[in-house]
C-alpha cells in the first residue's frame, strides 16, 4: 500500500534528519574537545544519515520501493555505526582508564609506586597489571578499607607528602580540579605527564623518552 509505505518512510525519515542536523551540531557543542577531533567523525555520520533519508524519501515515489528502502536503510546503518564507533573512541579516550595506564606503563620502571588521588578506576589496575595505593577513595572501597591488613595500600595525605618527598619515583592519578589542592600538599615539583577532561598523571620526578627507550 502506498499510503503505508509513505507513512513509514516519514517515520523513518525524520527522525534520521534530526539525527543527522544534531550529529552536524555536535562539534560546536562539544566543548571539551577539539572541534575536529569530533567533527571527522559527526560530519561524515550526519552526511550518511541525511543521504539515508533522502535515498529512502526517493524509493518511497516509486512502485514497489520498499525493497530500495530496506536495502538503503541497512547500508545507512551500517555506515552509520562505523562513524558511531569513531565517536565513541572518541568519548572513550577520556573515560576509559587505559589511556592514563599507558601513560603511567610508558615511564614506569619495577618499584615505582602508582598512587590514585580522590577516586578509583578499577580499570587502572587491569591495564598496569599491579595494585594501586588509594588516597580518599570512593565509597565501594570502604569494605576494602576496613579489612585490609597492610595499610600501605590506603594512605591519607600526610602518607602521600612522605612517599612523594622519597628517591622513590610515585606516579599520582588525580582530577585536574585537584591540582590547586595538589600544588599545597606536594608543592610545585610535581611533573606533569598528561591532562585529559577527567584526570591528570604527575610524577615526583621529571622524566623523558630518553631515559627509557626500551619502553619504545
Amino acid at each position: 500500500n502506498r499510503w503505508e509505505t509513505l507513512f513509514s518512510v516519514i517515520l523513518t525519515f525524520l527522525p534520521l534528519l534530526f539525527c543527522g542536523a544534531a550529529m552536524a551540531a555536535l562539534p560546536f557543542f562539544y566543548e571539551s574537545y577539539p572541534f575536529w577531533y569530533v567533527a571527522q567523525w559527526s560530519i561524515p555520520a550526519a552526511f550518511i544519515l541525511c543521504s539515508g533519508a533522502v535515498v529512502m524519501l526517493f524509493f518511497s515515489k516509486r512502485p514497489g520501493g520498499m525493497k530500495g528502502i530496506v536495502v538503503s536503510l541497512s547500508i545507512t546503518g551500517l555506515l552509520y555505526g562505523t562513524c558511531f564507533a569513531g565517536l565513541a573512541g572518541v568519548y572513550a579516550s577520556d573515560h576509559s582508564s587505559k589511556a592514563t595506564a599507558n601513560c603511567i606503563a610508558r615511564y614506569k620502571a619495577p618499584g615505582d609506586l602508582v598512587i590514585q588521588y580522590r577516586g578509583f578506576d578499577q580499570g587502572l589496575p587491569f591495564y598496569l597489571r599491579e595494585r594501586v595505593i588509594l588516597l580518599s577513595h570512593s565509597n565501594d572501597m570502604d569494605f576494602g578499607n576496613s579489612h585490609e591488613k597492610n595499610r600501605f595500600w590506603f594512605t591519607d595525605e600526610e602518607g602521600l607528602r612522605n612517599l612523594w618527598n622519597k628517591d622513590q619515583r610515585v606516579f599520582l592519578v588525580a582530577r585536574p580540579e585537584d591540582a590547586k589542592t595538589l600544588e599545597t600538599l606536594l608543592g610545585s615539583s610535581a611533573a606533569t605527564l598528561r591532562v585529559s577532561e577527567k584526570r591528570m598523571v604527575l610524577s615526583n620526578r621529571p622524566v623523558t623518552d630518553d631515559e627509557f627507550p626500551e619502553t619504545f
